[in-house]
């Protein structure tokens, strides 16, 4: 989870993060938030 949330800050395509992290585009976006 740490790891997506710095990949959100870092700007990274939310599809490539849910493949790095296995979460879901959903569970990315509310990271952000």
């Amino acid at each position: 989870l740490e790891t997506a949330k710095l990949m959100r800050t870092h700007n990274y395509p939310i599809a490539e993060i849910c493949t790095m992290t296995g979460l879901s585009a959903k569970e990315v976006e509310n990271l952000s938030e």
